[in-house]
C-alpha cells in the first residue's frame, strides 16, 4: 500500500484537456505523527519544522488525468514531475538508476515524495533496502511532503535519516553525525545508490553533488576512526599494555574535571604562526590553562613558559624524541598527559609528573580503572582542545594552530624539535580558506585535524577564539588576534598550579595498590578467553574446509544444483553459530579485542555488503560469502593468540611491580 497521500479525483469535463491544472490546498494528513516522529527521532530538526514559515516559492498543484500532485517551481510556469503522470514520470526516472544493491539509498532531494514512495513500493524487497537517509535542500519541500508521506510508519520498518535545509558547508559535520549515531549505515557504504528526480539536479545540483560527496568523506572519516589495520591497532594496545604500570601508579585526567569551570584555556601548538605571537604568553601562567602537544613544549621551555599539561598520543618511537633531554627543574611542574598507548620510552626519558588521559577507546573501558576517558580525535592538538573542554576551560583559545603551509612554505614554527619544514608521507596539496579570508595550501593530513576540530567546536558549549594569526579557518570558531584575546577575556589570578596539584593529591598509593590487583586479575581472565576464541575460530576454519567441495559445485551448477536455496540457508545458518561461538566470551571480546580487530571486521562487512555489486547471481554471492569466513576465522584466530603473548607478558609485569612496591 502506497505511503504517499491522494488527491480525491475531480470530476472531467467531457471535452476536458489531457492535462489539467489545479491548484491543491494539501491536508494536514500526517503531519502531527510526522512531526510527533521526528520530536523523538530528530529533536533539532522538529524544532525547525515548527518555527518554519513557507515562503510561497512552491505551490502543490494538481496535474494530469487522473490528477495527481505535483510541484510548480518559482518561475511560475514548470512543475517538478511532468505535468501529463507525475508518477509515471518518477518511476521511469527510477528506472534509469543502477538500484541492484541498495542497501542504504541516499535522496538527493524528495521532492514531494513520488522517489521515496515508488521506491519503497517497487524496488526495497529486491535491494534488500534497511537505511534510509533523506537530504533534501529545501525546507518548504520538505514541509510539505511532512503533510503527504508517512515518514512515521516508514520509520518503524528502516532505519531513516534526515538532513533537511543545511548549509553546505555543514554537511559534512550533518553526516558524520549521521555515521556516528547508526554504525550499522557504515558497513554499507559498498551497498548505498543514490536516489533522485533530474528536477532535483536541475533545481540544485552543486549542492546534491556536494551533499554525496560530503556523505562518502564522512564514512571515510568515521571508518578512519576506528583503524587503520590489525598491525595498527595492535601497536596501540601492545604499548597500552606495556605501559600498564604508567596506568596504575598515576592519577587520571578526571581528577581535574571542572576545575577550570568559566576559567580561559590556552591550546599552543606548533604551526608557523606561533613565532608570531607566542611571547605574549608570558605572565599568563596563573591567568589562564596552558595545554600544549608535545612537539611545542621544547619552544616553551626555551623561551621561560613552563606549560601546565602536555599532550601526547602518536604511538610511534618518534614521540619519545619530542619529550627528550629535559631536567626535572626545567619540566618540573609540567604533566605528562599522554594517552597510555604511546611508546614506554616516551615515559621512560620524561623527568616530570604524569598524568594519565584516556581515549574514548573500549580497552580502556575493559581496565575498568577509572582515569577519564575523553574523545579525542587524530592529533595531539585536538587532544589538548578536548582536555580544556572537559576541565571546564572558556573560553578555549587557539594559537599556532595552522593546519596548513605559511604562505612562505613552512610547515611549523621556528624551533619546533623536527624543524620548521617537515616531510609528509604525502605531496598532495590543495586549497582551503585560511584565517584571513584567502586561501591558503594544506594536506590531507591536516584537513583531517580541521574537521575534527570543527566537529569538536561544534559539540563546546562555550567560546573558541582562533588567535593563530595565520593558517586554516575552523568553522566554529572566532578569528581575532592574540592580544585582543588576552585584552577581552584574561583578567584574574586563578593559581593553575596550585589548583592542578591540589586535585591530583587525591590519588593514593592505596588507590594504585588497589587498581594493580584487580587489572592483575583482569588480565588472567582475558587471557583465558582469548584461548577460548582462537580455538573458536579454528573449529570454524575446519568446517568451511569441510564444506568447500560443495561449496563449488553449486557455484558451477547454479539453480541445477537439488535444493540449493535450501543448502545455502542451512550453511549460512550454521556459519552464524560458529561466528556466535566466536563472540560468546561477550565483555572481554567487545572491550578488549574488537578494538584491535574493528579495522579488519568493518572493512569485512563492507566488502561482504559489495558482493552484489561484483556477482550478478545471488547464488554466486552466498557462495562466496561463505568461502570469505575463511578468512574471517584465521585472521582474528592468529590475532587472538597474539594477544595471548601480550597478556602472559602483561601479568608477569604487573606481578614484579607488585612485589617490588611490597619490598619497598
Amino acid at each position: 500500500m502506497s505511503r504517499y497521500k491522494k488527491i480525491k479525483k475531480p470530476t472531467p469535463k467531457k471535452d476536458g484537456p489531457v492535462v489539467s491544472v489545479t491548484p491543491v490546498k494539501v491536508a494536514k494528513g500526517f503531519f502531527e505523527s510526522n512531526l510527533n516522529f521526528l520530536k523523538q527521532r530528530d529533536p533539532a530538526l522538529a524544532q525547525r519544522v515548527e518555527t518554519h514559515a513557507l515562503s510561497g516559492q512552491y505551490r502543490v498543484m494538481s496535474t494530469g488525468n487522473p490528477p495527481r500532485l505535483n510541484l510548480l517551481l518559482p518561475d511560475g510556469k514548470s512543475f517538478f514531475y511532468a505535468a501529463s503522470d507525475p508518477e509515471q514520470d518518477t518511476r521511469n526516472e527510477l528506472e534509469k538508476l543502477n538500484l541492484k544493491n541498495t542497501q542504504a539509498a541516499l535522496f538527493l532531494g524528495i521532492g514531494l515524495g513520488y522517489e521515496l514512495d515508488l521506491f519503497l513500493r517497487d524496488h526495497v524487497k529486491k535491494a534488500g533496502t534497511t537505511h534510509l537517509i533523506i537530504i533534501e535542500k529545501e525546507m518548504d519541500i520538505f514541509y510539505m511532503t511532512l503533510k503527504t508521506l508517512d515518514y512515521a510508519s516508514i520509520g518503524k520498518a528502516f532505519s531513516l535519516h534526515f538532513v533537511v535545509g543545511e548549509k553546505e558547508d555543514d554537511l559534512f559535520l550533518r553526516l558524520q553525525e549521521k555515521f556516528a549515531a547508526d554504525q550499522k549505515l557504515l558497513v554499507l557504504l559498498k551497498a548505498m545508490r543514490p536516489i533522485f528526480h533530474s528536477s532535483s539536479m536541475r533545481l540544485g545540483k552543486e549542492y546534491y553533488l556536494r551533499a554525496l560527496r560530503a556523505f562518502r568523506e564522512a564514512g571515510a572519516y568515521r571508518l578512519n576512526n576506528f583503524g587503520n589495520s590489525i598491525e595498527d591497532s595492535l601497536i596501540g594496545v601492545r604499548n597500552m599494555l606495556e605501559n600498564i604500570n604508567e596506568i596504575i601508579y598515576n592519577p587520571g585526567i578526571n581528577l581535574l574535571y571542572n576545575q577550570f569551570k568559566g576559567k580561559p584555556g590556552i591550546v599552543v601548538s606548533t604551526g608557523p604562526s606561533l613565532s608570531k605571537n607566542k611571547h605574549l604568553l608570558k605572565g599568563l601562567e596563573n591567568k589562564a590553562l596552558i595545554i600544549c602537544p608535545d612537539a611545542t613544549l621544547r619552544i616553551l621551555i626555551d623561551m621561560g613558559v613552563k606549560p601546565h599539561l602536555v599532550t601526547a598520543l602518536e604511538r610511534v618511537l618518534k614521540t619519545s624524541e619530542l619529550v627528550e633531554g629535559f631536567t626535572e627543574d626545567e619540566v618540573r611542574g609540567v604533566y605528562y598527559a599522554a594517552t597510555p598507548v604511546v611508546v614506554k620510552r616516551a615515559y621512560d626519558v620524561y623527568p616530570g609528573p604524569r598524568i594519565i588521559v584516556y581515549r574514548n577507546f573500549d580497552h580502556f573501558k575493559w581496565l575498568k580503572v577509572d582515569r577519564g576517558i575523553l574523545d579525542i580525535k587524530q592529533s595531539s592538538g585536538n587532544m589538548a582542545f578536548k582536555i580544556c573542554d572537559a576541565l571546564g576551560c572558556d573560553p578555549i583559545i587557539l594559537i599556532g594552530q595552522d593546519l596548513s603551509y605559511s604562505r612562505e612554505g613552512t610547515t611549523h614554527a621556528a624551533g619546533a624539535i623536527l624543524g620548521e619544514k617537515q616531510v609528509f608521507y604525502t605531496d598532495v596539496t590543495f586549497e582551503v580558506t585560511g584565517n584571513d579570508g584567502k586561501p591558503i595550501l594544506t594536506n590531507p593530513v591536516w584537513n583531517e585535524f580541521r574537521k575534527s576540530y570543527e566537529v569538536d567546536v561544534s559539540e563546546y558549549k562555550g567560546t573558541c577564539i582562533n588567535a593563530t594569526e595565520g593558517g586554516a579557518f575552523i568553522k566554529g570558531t572566532q578569528v581575532m588576534p592574540f592580544q585582543n584575546a588576552i585584552d577581552e577575556f584574561i583578567h584574574e589570578t586563578i593559581h593553575t598550579e596550585d589548583i592542578i596539584k591540589h586535585q591530583l593529591a587525591l590519588f593514593s598509593v592505596e588507590d594504585a595498590r588497589r587498581d594493580a590487583e584487580k587489572i592483575g586479575k583482569l588480565v588472567q581472565i582475558t587471557l583465558a578467553d582469548m584461548k577460548y576464541l582462537y580455538d573458536s575460530c579454528k573449529t570454524g576454519i575446519e568446517w568451511i574446509e569441510s564444506i568447500k567441495p560443495e561449496l563449488e559445485s553449486i557455484r558451477e551448477k547454479k539453480d541445477e544444483y537439488p535444493g540449493v536455496q535450501n543448502k545455502l540457508a542451512l550453511f549460512r545458518s550454521i556459519l552464524q553459530g560458529y561466528k556466535a561461538k566466536v563472540h560468546e566470551r561477550k565483555e572481554n571480546f567487545q572491550l578488549f579485542f574488537m578494538h584491535i580487530i574493528q579495522s579488519f571486521y568493518l572493512n569485512f562487512e563492507i566488502e561482504c555488503n559489495g558482493l552484489a555489486n561484483i556477482f550478478d547471481n545471488k547464488i554466486d554471492v552466498e557462495v562466496e560469502y561463505l568461502l570469505r569466513h575463511a578468512k574471517w576465522f584465521a585472521v582474528i584466530g592468529d590475532t587472538a593468540m597474539i594477544c595471548v603473548d601480550l597478556l602472559e607478558k602483561t601479568a608477569a609485569d604487573i606481578e614484579e611491580k607488585i612485589l617490588l612496591e611490597k619490598s619497598s
